[in-house]
């Protein structure tokens, strides 16, 4: 989830992400920028301990479309070997 506010020149960025195995936030990031210098005043970040690479992070998230894909696949190559 991410979203900009924009209130009295400058720009509040707050970007947080979620993991969909526990629901529990995973990211967090609040970054202030001047609009006319196009600057960062502050920014703060919090990562959680203990969370899994990007990798798997990512096959977890898209387990039904990998399945998907496998399946696709066996069923071409089942439908090509009969031919």
């Amino acid at each position: 989830m991410k979203l900009a506010l924009v209130s009295s020149g400058k720009m509040n960025t707050l970007e947080a992400s979620y993991l969909k195995s526990d629901g529990v936030m995973a990211r967090y990031s609040h970054v202030v920028t001047d609009i006319a210098s196009s600057t960062k005043e502050s920014e703060v970040s919090l990562v959680r301990e203990s969370l899994p690479n990007d990798i798997i992070v990512t096959l977890q998230d898209n387990m039904l479309y990998i399945g998907v894909a496998v399946l696709l696949l066996v069923v071409a190559v089942t439908c090509r070997k009969t031919k």
